[in-house]
C-alpha cells in the first residue's frame, strides 16, 4: 500500500517535503497498520528474561541520555523473512540502558515492527533526538534489531530497512549507514553509541534479503563511524551473515547482554572498555555460532575512538557469584582448567566471578565429569 507514496516521493527533492508527505500518509494510515499489526503478529515476544540473562542494576542515572531502540521482525513486505528474534532484542537492551547504564525511561524511543517505518525513523534521529541532546553534554545510544542490506547499484553501500521499505533502495526508502552516522554527528552530544544486530551481504538468517545477492560474494562497503565520542558494534563483518541463537536472542545482542552483565568487566575495577568488549564478544559469538552453524563464520566490529574508552564501570560487588558443589570423596575439583584440590567429600564453595565456568571432577576408576555452570 505504500508503493504510490514511494513513487511520488522519488520525485521529490526536498527532504522537508518529503517528510511532511510521509507523514500525512502515516497519520491516514496508522489505524490500518495498527489492525495489520495486531492480525499478523507472529513473531516470538518478549514475554519473560531469558534464564541466564541478568540485567544487574547499577544504581547509575544518566538524566541527560536519550536512546532509539529499533526492533523489526516483521516487515510490510511479505517477501522480506522475519528477523526471529528482533522484538526479543530491543526489549532486552532498552531494559539494559535503564537498569544498567542509568537511561531514563522516558527518554527512550521505541520502535518495533510496522512502527518502525522510514518516516518514523527519521523524525525521531533528526527530530526528537535532537530535540532532547544536550549538546557535549548527552549520551546518546540507538540500537537496531532488523535487516541490513548492500545497494549492488551503487557500490554495495550498506544500509537499514525500516518496516516499510519497498522497492529500489534510495534515500527515501532505507536508512543509508553513511545518513545515520552524519544525522547522529550532527547532534553534537557527549558520547554515540550505535549497536546493529543486522548483516549486510544480502542475506539473512532465515534467507535472502536481495534475492540477485550470493550469500559469501557480497561485501557490503560500511562506512567509516567518525561520530565524536563514537563507539560503534556491529554483529558480523560485511561479508557474514548474522546468527540467530534458540535461546531467543540474535548471537552478537545475546553475548552484548553477558557481556554487561559482568562477562566483559575488570574483575578488579569492574570496567568495561571497548577493548575489553570486543574481545569478549568475538570469542564467544564465534564459539557459539560455531557450535550452532559448523563452518560458519561470524566477527562482531566494536569500533571506538580509543580501545580504552570506558563504556561503564559496574560495581564490583555484581560481578562475582558464589558456587557450591557437592562431591564424592576421593575426588579431585578442577575449575577453568585449574586444579582446586583433592576432596575428601562433602561440600566446595567458592567465590567466583560472573560467567559461564569449566567444571571437572576426576575421580581414580570412574568416568571424568565435565560441565559448565553459569555463576
Amino acid at each position: 500500500m505504500w508503493r504510490p507514496l514511494v513513487e511520488k516521493v522519488e520525485e521529490m527533492k526536498s527532504w522537508n517535503r518529503v517528510y511532511l508527505v510521509r507523514r500525512a500518509f502515516l497519520i491516514a494510515a496508522v489505524a490500518s497498520a495498527q489492525l495489520m499489526l495486531a492480525q499478523t503478529q507472529t513473531c516470538p515476544q518478549a514475554t519473560k528474561v531469558q534464564a541466564d540473562i541478568v540485567t544487574p542494576s547499577t544504581g547509575v542515572y544518566n538524566p541527560d541520555a536519550v536512546a532509539v531502540v529499533v526492533g523489526i521482525c516483521d516487515y510490510e513486505d511479505s517477501d522480506l523473512p522475519k528477523v526471529k528474534y528482533a522484538i526479543n532484542d530491543a526489549v532486552s537492551v532498552r531494559r539494559l540502558l535503564v537498569k544498567t547504564l542509568g537511561y531514563d525511561d522516558k527518554r527512550i524511543f521505541s520502535l518495533f515492527d510496522r512502527s518502525a517505518t522510514w518516516s518514523r525513523l527519521h523524525a525521531t534521529i533528526k527530530i526528537e533526538l535532537a530535540r532532547l541532546v544536550v549538546r557535549e553534554k548527552s549520551d546518546v545510544f540507538v540500537y537496531f534489531s532488523g535487516h541490513g542490506a548492500p545497494d549492488l547499484a551503487s557500490q554495495k553501500e550498506a544500509f537499514l530497512l525500516p518496516a516499510d521499505s519497498l522497492g529500489a533502495p534510495t534515500p527515501y526508502t532505507v536508512y543509508f549507514l553513511k545518513d545515520l552516522y552524519d544525522d547522529l554527528s550532527a547532534l553534537s552530544a557527549r558520547t554515540v553509541t550505535v549497536v546493529l544486530d543486522a548483516c549486510f551481504t544480502g542475506s539473512s538468517d532465515s534467507g535472502p534479503i536481495i534475492k540477485q545477492a550470493s550469500p559469501g560474494h557480497v561485501t557490503a562497503l560500511l562506512p567509516i563511524f567518525g561520530v565524536k565520542g563514537g563507539l560503534l558494534i556491529t554483529a558480523a563483518h560485511g561479508d557474514e551473515v548474522a546468527t540467530w541463537d534458540p535461546n531467543g536472542h540474535g548471537v552478537m545482542t545475546y553475548f552484548l547482554l553477558k557481556a554487561f552483565q559482568g562477562g566483559a568487566a575488570d574483575p578488579t575495577s569492574g570496567a568495561i572498555t571497548a577493548a575489553s568488549l570486543r574481545r569478549f564478544l568475538e570469542t564467544k559469538v564465534a564459539d557459539r555460532v560455531r557450535d550452532l552453524e559448523p563452518g560458519r563464520k561470524q566477527t562482531p566490529e566494536v569500533k571506538a575512538v580509543s580501545d580504552e574508552q570506558v563504556i561503564i564501570s559496574l560495581p564490583v560487588n555484581i560481578l562475582y557469584g558464589q558456587i557450591r558443589l557437592l562431591f564424592p570423596s576421593g575426588a579431585e575439583l578442577w575449575v577453568d582448567r585449574v586444579q582446586q584440590r583433592s576432596l575428601s567429600g562433602g561440600t566446595f564453595e567458592a567465590r567466583l566471578p560472573v560467567g559461564t565456568h569449566e567444571i571437572e571432577i576426576v575421580k581414580a576408576g570412574e568416568e571424568r565429569i565435565h560441565d559448565e555452570v553459569e555463576v
